[in-house]
């Protein structure tokens, strides 16, 4: 779908792999916007990560090198992706995304479930730069 703000910006998804609980998935997001609210009137966007509340979710967020765009973007696209594609789903599973700015990928993104191994977690499958 395209940014109603900026029609520049499309976010593009897929859904794959394990099955998340909605309220883990929505909490993810709602830690890495809060995570980056601090960061919309300062430097260009570069990463961010969410946990959702028991940790059994994870979002992970990156730039791509070479591209710049802001915090004020990226945190606009995880409302829509929210508004537009979150509550229209009686399920949900893990997922990729991405935000383009005209036909560049500017941003990737993935939420998914963590490997469990003994004690704590790892993020093995994070997007990474």
């Amino acid at each position: 779908f395209v940014d109603p703000q900026d029609p520049h910006y499309k976010i593009r998804w897929k859904f794959q792999g394990l099955e998340i609980n909605v309220s883990e998935f929505q909490s993810a997001i709602v830690d890495a916007l809060a995570t980056m609210a601090p960061q919309v009137h300062g430097r260009p966007f570069d990463e961010a990560i969410g946990y959702s509340v028991l940790e059994s979710v994870v979002l992970s967020i990156v730039r791509n090198s070479g591209q710049t765009i802001s915090y004020a973007v990226v945190m606009r696209a995880l409302v829509n992706l929210v508004a537009k594609v979150i509550y229209t789903r009686p399920s949900f599973t893990e997922m990729d995304f991405q935000i383009m700015h005209d036909d560049t990928e500017v941003v990737q993104a993935v939420v998914f479930r963590p490997k469990r191994s003994g004690i704590g977690h790892s993020v093995a499958g994070a997007a990474t730069s």
